[in-house]
């Protein structure tokens, strides 16, 4: 079998239209070659593969990169691609779905194999760089539909992130009422009054929500511990600066990864040594054993718990009650 013919330059390592292709000269026998993917319907892809290797969102931003020459006039991404697009943290099981894509009623909704089409009304719409997608906070609420209460509080947090802000709180309330009484207002209203700033991970969210709901006040995010000479000795995930106590989740990479391994060592002496008691929250650590240490070094400050019989802890995120026994 004879090669395929190369590609013309502005072809190479891009998605594109068939239109666009047969208008610059391509055949349409060039484009039935088995070197161009066809991630949709009129459209054609010479990005290179990800590889077995690539994480979710990278697929599913892969999957927008290769609708976006689709975009006709007044469309935009929204809703679950919205959020891929702003990197909000969302749940394995919506990345491999379909492609969001809405424009302003009345017009009719997208409709092309592989994508969900909407039509909404008042639309507030982003575009930067060729990318035309709704608005962090507007996407936000479209994400009800999907998401329980605290997969929203971990969406919403990612809004206003230590590193970047996609959004005020005064704009995200305005979303949150502009959604008036549709399905899912319930949630957003819940979720919304959550959401806190200066956080930088989903499970920095995940484990505030597991601490206040077990009783705890609710910790500091990233909280910075400066030395007796005024330099940096940390920033803290959670933290209890009038009980110099914190929590930092490290992940499986932390242990995977020597140099980092070293660092979060000399890290926790640095802290030892500034006072601090911090709690090392790693993957598959028993819940209970560092809810119980938390409630050790936070009694010893002088906390005291508000109810003192046993209490249920509920998590909508993990769909599992636990019970947490008062302190002694």
């Amino acid at each position: 079998m004879r090669p395929a013919t190369p590609l013309p330059g502005p072809f190479t390592d891009r998605a594109f239209t068939v239109r666009e292709a047969l208008d610059a000269g391509l055949t349409r026998d060039r484009l039935a070659a088995g070197d161009l993917s066809r991630p949709f319907h009129g459209a054609r892809s010479t990005l290179p593969s990800l590889g077995d290797d690539a994480k979710s969102r990278q697929v599913a931003f892969r999957r927008l990169e290769e609708y976006r020459p689709l975009l006709s006039i007044g469309h935009f991404f929204s809703s679950v691609s919205a959020a891929v697009c702003w990197d909000l943290p969302l749940p394995w099981r919506l990345y491999g779905g379909p492609v969001h894509v809405a424009t302003r009623w009345p017009a009719r909704s997208p409709r092309v194999r592989g994508t969900v089409g909407h039509a909404l009304r008042h639309p507030r719409v982003i575009e930067r760089s060729g990318w035309r997608v709704q608005a962090p906070a507007d996407a936000w609420c479209e994400l009800s539909a999907f998401l329980s209460v605290d997969e929203l509080v971990a969406a919403g947090d990612a809004l206003f992130y230590r590193q970047r802000k996609l959004a005020t709180r005064d704009r995200l309330a305005e979303s949150v009422r502009r959604w008036g009484s549709k399905p899912g207002a319930l949630k957003l209203r819940e979720a919304f009054e959550l959401i806190r700033e200066n956080a930088e991970s989903p499970k920095e969210t995940e484990w505030r929500l597991i601490i206040i709901r077990a009783g705890f006040p609710e910790p500091a995010l990233n909280f910075e511990v400066y030395g007796p000479n005024g330099e940096l000795v940390a920033i803290i995930d959670l933290a209890y600066p009038w009980a110099m106590t914190g929590l930092d989740y490290e992940g499986r990479h932390h242990a995977d990864d020597p140099e980092q391994f070293a660092r979060d060592g000399r890290r926790y002496n640095a802290l030892q040594k500034a006072g601090w008691h911090d709690i090392r929250i790693m993957a598959g650590m028993p819940r209970a054993e560092i809810l119980d240490d938390l409630g050790e070094q936070l009694f010893r400050k002088g906390w005291r718990p508000a109810a003192s019989p046993a209490h249920l802890v509920p998590s909508s995120q993990t769909g599992v009650e636990d019970i947490r026994k008062p302190l002694k």
